[in-house]
């Protein structure tokens, strides 16, 4: 793998026209930097959850970086195109993009510089089988913020009623104008309440009117999890399995990407339902260098 431009970052001249890229290890496992530029030789001494670089960045950017891992070599290489290198320079130029600003930590994960990017690909050294990994995990990013169009970002959710019909039923069916609903797989908490899927139509229907909240829930299919995070960690966890809020003690066995997304039905005697999307970030363990 060779540079294909170089770029002054943070004070710091990155890369160099066909200059060698090197992959990182730490204690023999693979490891991104979040220093463009800045060296770090075989010897040097790392002190786990010290970086200064990274105590720094926003929350939107690690939690960025963290679905960057996620969707990139660290969580999902099986399922990138190219080599094992490819597939790693792939990850790590998406992971300075966000740690440098040069791409949006929130929202569609827009690019706002090509400076980092150029780093890696373009006419001098086009590294094509890398760009075509980053390519895949850019779109999977972009997969990861867009939800259904009849769900909420907000706790609170939405609220919808569903209509007596046939004189039999309640019922409501919900239209995603996203085209992202054969992505998720529902389920009731109340087994009188029933949810189906045709198409892009979401239909959800009682025979009783039924008092109290039954929960609908909607889950992200084919979500990448992260099981070995750190060199030598004897923590092996689900990366589905947590809860909002875990880790904001900036603990380094953070693993997660929570795509559970939440369909509240309050029904009274006319029953409705409240409806709400939560999603969490991931938050990696990265050595600086």
């Amino acid at each position: 793998m060779r540079y294909n431009s170089s770029a002054v970052i943070n004070g710091h001249t990155a890369g160099g026209t066909r200059n060698y890229k090197y992959r990182m290890y730490v204690e023999g496992d693979t490891a991104f930097c979040i220093q463009p530029g800045v060296s770090l030789h075989s010897g040097d001494k790392l002190k786990e959850s010290s970086s200064a670089t990274w105590n720094a960045l926003t929350s939107n950017q690690k939690k960025a970086v963290g679905l960057a891992l996620l969707y990139g070599y660290q969580g999902n290489k099986s399922n990138l195109t190219g080599s094992d290198d490819k597939k790693w320079l792939a990850t790590q130029t998406l992971v300075w993009e966000f740690v440098t600003g040069c791409r949006n930590a929130t929202g569609s994960f827009a690019r706002t510089s090509t400076d980092v990017y150029q780093l890696h690909f373009g006419s001098s050294y086009a590294n094509s089988g890398a760009k075509a990994a980053y390519d895949q995990i850019v779109a999977m990013l972009k997969e990861h913020v867009t939800i259904p169009s009849f769900m909420s970002e907000s706790k609170t959710g939405i609220t919808k009623e569903l209509s007596y019909s046939d004189g039999s039923k309640y019922t409501i069916t919900l239209t995603d104008s996203e085209g992202v609903l054969s992505d998720y797989t529902f389920s009731s908490s109340n087994s009188k309440v029933s949810v189906s899927k045709s198409g892009n139509k979401l239909t959800i229907c009682s025979t009783t009117a039924i008092d109290g909240s039954p929960r609908i829930t909607a889950t992200r299919n084919n979500v990448p999890t992260v099981i070995r995070i750190a060199a030598g960690s004897k923590d092996h966890i689900n990366a589905l399995g947590m809860v909002e809020g875990y880790g904001d003690g900036g603990n380094p066995v953070i693993d997660k990407s929570e795509f559970v997304l939440s369909l509240f039905e309050q029904l009274d005697r006319i029953p409705k339902v409240h409806i709400s999307c939560f999603r969490e970030g991931y938050n990696p363990h990265i050595h600086p260098g």
